[in-house]
């Protein structure tokens, strides 16, 4: 048995999620940091399986999770997780030395 005591679980054949779009992954930092200065957070993890990246979202009073599937193209699906959830994507500003929301 697992240690939930619920028995075994199926393993199934999943491609796994590959992290490897550079643009992408820079669109995420910015997500993640904008989250931290207004606040929130984002945990970036990936399903059970591996097959699609897992992003928990924690923005005041409000929280979720947001999958990216490996077909989507990530940096577009960071923008409209900014989007949706209201979190303005941070940039690094190298005059300042520092993150700052755009």
């Amino acid at each position: 048995m697992d240690g939930n005591g619920r028995g075994k679980r199926g393993k199934r054949e999943t491609a796994q999620y590959a992290l490897d779009d550079y643009d992408g992954t820079q669109w995420l930092l910015g997500l993640a940091m904008g989250a931290a200065l207004l606040g929130g957070a984002l945990r970036i993890g990936f399903t059970r399986d591996g097959g699609a990246l897992a992003l928990g979202v924690y923005a005041g009073a409000d929280y979720g999770t947001e999958y990216v599937k490996p077909d989507e193209d990530l940096a577009t699906a960071v923008r409209e997780i900014s989007l949706a959830w209201k979190i303005p994507v941070a940039v690094w500003d190298d005059t300042a030395g520092r993150w700052i929301i755009a």
